[in-house]
């Protein structure tokens, strides 16, 4: 948690508020595991190192409780929220019904230079699996999937996928942590581009499902304790990475 990264968020956009601000870092924070689940925040330690006082802090903690990312308990303090097996399954079947309609959509209504950008994203995807810079690799995933929703142009299905995306990305980390997947996950992003490109509706939405299987097959089957286990296994995997 630096300073630096809250300058860089007001040389950005200088009109956006400091609660605003501090709640995006902590965000990325939490998303990328640099605050791990259970992590007690230390709200006068947390206020010296970005320099700043404890009313905007605060708010920002309050919206991070509003949308499940940390949890305030009387008397003892606020901690950032444990990972949760049925969550994570309830993210994965929320994207199965949304990303492959969205897919479909956009496989018959995206414009040429919209195209052009989805390359890029698929590009760059392609690119940052075979590094090791976590934080690139989310962003990377997380352009891919939301511009395809973004192109299908129905402000229904963009409002509901916007609603959990914080989410999505916070359960992202634990799913880019599995390595084995990389080359199955490099191949089927470049299938979905191909069939949105070649206007193939069916294809799209199937290559979509078939993404996000993968994302639910490592656990399926598994006990809830076991799911924990793996989870847990993974979450040291990803500080290991995060030190490296």
């Amino acid at each position: 948690m630096r300073k630096a990264d809250l300058e860089k968020l007001f040389q950005e956009n200088p009109f956006r508020s400091l609660s605003d601000a501090i709640y995006e870092v902590l965000l990325k924070d939490i998303i990328e595991f640099h605050l791990l689940p259970g992590t007690k925040i230390n709200e006068t330690q947390l206020a010296e190192c970005l320099d700043v006082s404890r009313t905007p802090l605060r708010k920002a903690l309050d919206q991070l409780e509003r949308e499940g990312h940390v949890v305030k308990i009387y008397n003892k303090g606020t901690f950032v929220s444990e990972l949760s097996v049925s969550d994570y399954f309830d993210i994965i079947d929320f994207r199965y019904m949304i990303e492959p309609m969205a897919a479909g959509f956009a496989s018959q209504c995206i414009t040429e230079k919209e195209l052009k950008q989805l390359l890029v994203y698929t590009q760059n995807i392609e690119h940052v699996y075979s590094q090791r810079d976590n934080s690139a690799l989310l962003e990377a995933e997380d352009n891919f999937h939301k511009y395809i929703v973004l192109c299908s142009k129905n402000k229904y299905l963009i409002d509901a996928y916007e609603r959990i995306e914080t989410k999505i990305k916070k359960y992202r980390m634990y799913i880019v942590a599995d390595r084995y997947l990389h080359e199955h996950l490099i191949g089927i992003h470049r299938l979905i581009y191909n069939a949105i490109a070649l206007k193939d509706r069916e294809v799209a939405e199937a290559a979509a499902r078939r993404h996000i299987i993968l994302l639910k097959a490592p656990l399926e089957g598994d006990i809830e304790e076991s799911a924990k286990k793996t989870i847990l296994a993974k979450i040291n995997t990803i500080k290991h990475l995060n030190d490296i």
